[in-house]
């Protein structure tokens, strides 16, 4: 099959050298008959479709492949012109061999297994294209210098990849979209003849190992919409020249360490929405012409910038206002008025001592505005009562006068109310009691004023007592731990107990039906407060998802989560892990991130995709693909165990040596490596996972890093992850697999587990075991260690006695005498031990 393959594509894929550029057997229109005997070919030849998702690429009668998969032809001309074999899950190699055809003008094949490294001779076949989208693939190597001859192209996405070596300097002059993000390249500085690129409008260059400065000639790229350099090493200005993009409507160089003042031309930038300048080391003030900006996002934060913020600063920002605005106590006025702010006013402003002055008007979308504990006077400011999203008003504590604002009626959205510790004076308003049927009002505290009168009756009631104390001129002719109101009449008395009932039942009616209206899924009724992220191309929300999350669909538990599998209209079914706790909590908020942080960018065969997650007050929810055939944890057949190791490893192995940040997973066990249809592995759950980088400034956390039964033992004595923690606890499923044992739930002997057991019966010697090395007691070693379910007549000895010696080796106590992953897999593949 072999020699069939090398002779096939030695007939078809003649090499640029074979061939002159004059050659009219490539400038020609081919038949359709022609074209589909191509891709026919390609199939055979450099693809392999295990999921079959090329099934119906198949001869018909009329060899038409309009209605093959991936596949639109032009009737016009009778030709093929597109090919998009994306998520299709193909494997192999690039193939050009479609570039033999030459009306294609758009190859997508984007999120597949394709492997190897890209030669200029394959480049060269497809230099008619106008459309290439090699993306989310795992080709490795160079990437060569694209020709002169790419005259057509338009885009080029080769982004997600391994490719190493300098970023080309292109020469194409009609490209519109460059995408090269996320390769590790070799560092080097942004190549200055890319502002050559009159015609480009994307230039996507993230994570690519830029360094030096910018150079001046991007501010020629005049129909540049979108630049994106973020999370390289770029240091220097800001060139001024970066005032030239005339229709620029992002820029995000976030993450890099870029210094000196922003440039002035910033705000001459009339397309602008988005700015992310975060985490570098700006200095100077904030230009005033950025306030003439109508951005969307703005986001400065982890810089060195000073002075106040543009007055005439007029936006449409929206999100929650920043937490830590006054980190280095140098904030002296924050002003955010006329945007769209959601969420609190976060508690650290009030702990900022060198705040004199604030200005927040005009944000319609906070949701809770708590100021208490300060020193603010006067009467209670009545434009609060504009924002109408608010649900919590907290100012107690505070020395405000005058009469308990009624505009609050206004806020029908408002929860809770707090003015206690202040001096408002007057009664307590009745149009707030009179309102309480249409506001969903349950906490109301006004103690600690100087208020007067007869209470409300709508507040004669036990729930509302400690919200009304402390205020000796009220009165009440109902409760008794208030003073009673004189000269009231029997019958009004009468009456007034009467109404207090009938109003008591219908605000506890009307409440009650709220409650229980907008139950439901937990948070349907809030589907303003989702916050989702798709990191796939997805066809759900979370509208989807949500109702789904029940006992029936439960299909694990671990320290951070559940589980669900879930069937969605479209038939695709995923798994759904809910994080225990809500999006409140610090410890949860921790894993959500690392998740997200390590996964939402890693592309590995061996690694399991998040592809969506949401987020809401309640709780959390990652989307993540769904594994056919369970877990490591499941146990199968010994040829199987051992492929399932060897991809593990790799896995592993490319989150500690070639991801970057370098990523330690933290709970390395068999139920975190789960297996596809075709019983691929992959590496899942990053509920602790953590980036070098991260561990190194922040130091150890201080929750426990792994599950029971697979933690090294240094964990003990230094609360300390590092990879090498990671290869101890991938060792322990080594002899999981060998043995069928878990290593926390099998009598091992006392004061044993599954490490010291195994290395006694393999290394103590012994009548039945021989001399004590690995190599002698075939028939004690199958008998005493050997998963006892698995067949000792198919299973390979040398390749037991290998994985043996592979956990052994990770299993040392001492972390420096453990091997790297990626020294074990060379370990597993390799056929004679060394």
């Amino acid at each position: 099959m072999k020699n069939k393959r090398t002779y096939l594509r030695a007939s078809l894929f003649l090499t640029h050298e074979g061939r002159s550029h004059s050659s009219t057997g490539l400038s020609q229109v081919l038949s359709l008959e022609t074209e589909t005997q191509i891709l026919l070919r390609v199939k055979n030849t450099q693809l392999e479709d295990k999921n079959k998702s090329l099934k119906n690429w198949v001869p018909n009668t009329d060899l038409n492949p309009s209605s093959w998969t991936g596949i639109t032809c032009d009737s016009r001309i009778h030709s093929l012109v597109s090919i998009d074999l994306s998520e299709t899950g193909v494997y192999d190699e690039f193939p050009f061999g479609f570039c033999r055809i030459h009306t294609l003008q758009s190859l997508f094949v984007a999120s597949n297994f394709l492997t190897n490294s890209i030669s200029l001779n394959s480049l060269l076949l497809c230099s008619h294209l106008r459309l290439l989208n090699l993306s989310d693939n795992y080709f490795v190597g160079v990437l060569p210098e694209f020709p002169p001859e790419f005259t057509e192209l338009r885009e080029l996405d080769l982004s997600k990849n391994n490719f190493t070596g300098d970023i080309p300097a292109s020469n194409l002059s009609e490209l519109t979209h460059l995408e090269l993000a996320y390769n590790p390249f070799k560092p080097g500085p942004l190549p200055s003849q890319l502002g050559n690129l009159s015609n480009l409008e994307t230039l996507f260059l993230v994570d690519v190992n830029l360094v030096g400065e910018i150079p001046h000639s991007i501010g020629n790229l005049t129909s540049l919409k979108n630049f994106y350099l973020s999370q390289n090493s770029l240091s220097g200005n800001i060139p001024n020249s970066i005032s030239g993009l005339k229709n620029v409507e992002q820029i995000k160089l976030f993450q890099n360490q870029l210094s000196g003042e922003l440039p002035q031309g910033l705000g001459n930038l009339s397309s602008f929405i988005c700015l992310d300048l975060s985490q570098n080391a700006l200095t100077g003030k904030l230009p005033d012409t950025i306030a003439s900006l109508h951005l969307s996002s703005l986001n400065l934060n982890d810089n060195f910038l000073r002075g106040e913020i543009p007055e005439t600063s007029t936006n449409d920002l929206v999100g929650e206002l920043p937490k830590y605005l006054c980190q280095g106590n140098k904030l002296e006025h924050l002003i955010t008025f006329v945007n769209r702010f959601s969420g609190t006013l976060p508690q650290q402003y009030g702990e900022c001592g060198s705040l004199q002055y604030v200005r927040i008007q005009n944000n319609q979308g906070l949701t809770k505005l708590i100021l208490s504990g300060n020193s603010f006077s006067d009467n209670f400011p009545i434009e609060i009562c504009e924002l109408q999203n608010l649900l919590e008003i907290d100012v107690s504590k505070n020395r405000f006068t005058g009469q308990v604002p009624t505009c609050v009626t206004r806020l029908i959205k408002l929860q809770k109310l707090r003015l206690q510790d202040n001096m408002f004076t007057g009664e307590v308003p009745r149009e707030i009691p009179v309102k309480l049927t249409n506001l969903r009002l349950n906490q109301f505290n006004v103690s600690g004023n100087k208020l007067h009168g007869v209470v409300p009756l709508g507040f004669n009631r036990q729930v509302y007592l400690s919200g009304l104390m402390g205020n000796p001129d009220l009165c009440s002719p109902v409760m008794k731990t208030l003073p009673s109101c004189s000269k009231r009449r029997p019958f009004s008395l009468l009456a007034i107990v009467v109404l207090v009932c009938c109003v008591s039942l219908l605000v506890g009616s009307t409440l009650w039906f709220l409650k229980n209206k907008t139950r439901g899924y937990g948070c349907k009724s809030k589907k303003s407060s989702y916050m989702s992220t798709a990191f796939q191309r997805v066809g759900f929300n979370e509208e989807d998802m949500v109702p789904n999350l029940t006992g029936n669909n439960v299909i694990g538990t671990g320290s951070s989560g559940r589980v669900y599998r879930v069937r969605l209209k479209t038939g695709q079914t995923v798994a759904v892990k809910k994080l225990f706790g809500g999006a409140q909590k610090p410890d949860m908020e921790m894993v959500f991130r690392a998740e997200i942080e390590s996964l939402g960018m890693i592309r590995h065969a061996n690694i399991v995709k998040l592809l969506f997650s949401c987020s809401v007050e309640e709780f959390r929810i990652l989307v993540y693909e769904y594994m056919e055939n369970g877990s490591l944890g499941d146990l199968v057949d010994w040829s199987r165990r051992v492929a399932i190791a060897v991809g593990a490893a790799q896995g592993l192995a490319y989150l500690h040596h070639d991801s970057v940040p370098a990523i330690v997973h933290r709970d390395v066990k068999s139920n975190n490596i789960l297996l596809d249809r075709e019983f691929v592995p992959r590496v899942a759950d990053f509920g602790l996972a953590k980036t070098l980088q991260r561990e190194a400034t922040q130091g150890a956390m201080s929750r426990v890093a792994g599950s029971y039964g697979y933690i090294a033992p240094e964990y003990a004595y230094t609360v300390k992850v590092t990879e090498k923690s990671d290869v101890y606890s991938f060792g322990m499923v080594l002899m999981e697999l060998i043995t069928g044992k878990r290593p926390n739930d099998f009598p091992f002997g006392e004061n044993k587990d599954i490490v010291k057991w195994i290395t006694e019966t393999v290394l103590s010697p012994s009548p039945e075991r021989g001399s004590g090395n690995i190599g002698i007691g075939k028939d004690y070693i199958m008998s005493q260690i050997v998963d006892p379910r698995l067949n000792p007549v198919t299973c390979d000895y040398e390749e037991i006695e290998r994985v043996l010696y592979v956990a052994l080796l990770c299993t040392s106590a001492f972390p420096i005498n453990r091997p790297s992953m990626r020294r074990v897999v060379e370990l597993l593949k390799d056929h004679k031990l060394s």
